[in-house]
């Protein structure tokens, strides 16, 4: 699992650099909804292939975890290209401050999820697909109602 970890980290840091530099030839409201759901679709699909036909191999689960980290590399950038279009300049210090928090009230709902299926005895898969399909909700509702920002 340090492989797999690793691996993770190494694909974010690649994705950072690359999908950075393309960052601008789309629609910051796509860059992040098309990152947020291609991470969470990958995060889903070892474990559903796994649990659909008990075919468990951890190279699937790599390539899998390594597209999830190099898509996860749009998130920070595109947000804050997008709060620095909507907000003016006094406020965002304050507001950026509170948005770096989402992240740990994430981790914080994501584990509440997590032991309360975990407590119930429900199957783990149901962990990640949970999760995953909870980011690809939120990029859904981030279709209808985030206001788009034009390209730079």
């Amino acid at each position: 699992m340090g492989i797999v970890d690793a691996l993770y980290l190494a694909f974010y840091s690649i994705g950072m650099g690359v999908l950075g530099s393309l960052m601008h030839r789309f629609t910051l409201k796509n860059y992040v909804i098309g990152g947020l759901i291609i991470s969470s679709l990958s995060y889903m699909l070892w474990i559903v292939i796994y649990s659909l036909t008990g075919f468990y191999n951890v190279v699937l689960m790599t390539i899998c975890m390594c597209i999830n980290g190099f898509f996860q590399a749009t998130g920070w950038p595109g947000l804050v290209g997008i709060f620095n279009n909507w907000f003016s300049q006094n406020k965002k210090g304050l507001l950026m401050g509170v948005w770096a928090l989402n992240s740990n009230i994430g981790n914080i709902i994501a584990e509440a999820l997590l032991n309360v299926l975990s407590d119930n005895k429900v199957n783990f898969v149901w962990n990640y697909v949970l999760t995953g399909g909870l980011g690809i909700t939120i990029g859904v509702l981030m279709i209808f109602f985030m206001k788009d920002t034009p390209k730079k």
